[in-house]
């Protein structure tokens, strides 16, 4: 996400210098052996301000495929569009402006627009893999599969 934007003072809103280690001894926690199965070198930690916009958004997320909403909000044609402005209404941020022009609204949109796109890919795929697929769709992991579209 850090390279979505040329400027440094802009990359250093998103993510700092510092590269993604962890150490792993015996006791190997699930959550970290997926980080270190992503990791080929190049994660690097995020700031605090994106850690906030992603878990606003998660909690947007999960808010939305809860059993009380989940039907409804697989029934919109857009379910992207939805997360990202519910999101967005969510998010508090000032809107100052960077050197290179961008705004900081610009920085959460993006940030926003892409986490949406990754929950909403996890979830299909999840939804999916819990499926019983018939022979035809085993290759269909879109998210219209799951409202029959």
């Amino acid at each position: 996400m850090c390279i979505l934007f040329g400027c440094k003072l802009c990359q250093y809103e998103l993510c700092t210098d510092r590269e993604l280690l962890c150490e792993f001894g015996e006791n190997l926690d699930e959550k970290f052996l997926y980080i270190d199965i992503l990791n080929r070198g190049g994660l690097k930690w995020p700031t605090q301000f994106l850690t906030d916009i992603v878990s606003d958004v998660f909690v947007v997320f999960n808010c939305l495929i809860s059993k009380k909403y989940e039907s409804e909000f697989l029934s919109v044609t857009n379910q992207r569009e939805i997360v990202v402005r519910i999101s967005l209404d969510f998010i508090n941020h000032s809107d100052s402006t960077c050197e290179c022009g961008n705004t900081a609204s610009k920085l959460v949109y993006r940030s926003v627009f892409i986490a949406a796109n990754i929950m909403l890919n996890n979830y299909t795929k999840l939804v999916n893999d819990k499926k019983k697929p018939e022979p035809s769709e085993k290759s269909k992991r879109k998210l219209t599969t799951l409202v029959g579209k």
